[in-house]
């Protein structure tokens, strides 16, 4: 899970044409080890049968779209309005 994280924060200090990257990179390492997390919770496992593998992959795909918007200039400007 630490792996997530080091690989996506030395990913975003690579490409270090601003700031915001490397914390976008890093926002993303964070989802990725959580994802990892919840994979290996008893419940997650318990559950695997009834479409938990859907949800949880939705779930992922959401929180990375939202770290995109986060660090786009558009949430910026939503945020001075």
């Amino acid at each position: 899970m630490v792996a997530y994280i080091v690989n996506m924060s030395v990913m975003g200090v690579l490409a270090w044409i601003k700031v915001a990257i490397f914390y976008m990179d890093f926002y993303h390492g964070v989802v990725l080890a959580f994802t990892e997390l919840f994979q290996k919770l008893k419940f997650y496992k318990n559950n695997k049968k009834h479409g938990l593998n859907i949800h949880l992959f939705l779930l992922l795909l959401i929180w990375l779209c939202f770290g995109f918007f986060i660090f786009s200039k558009k949430f910026v400007y939503i945020l001075r309005i």
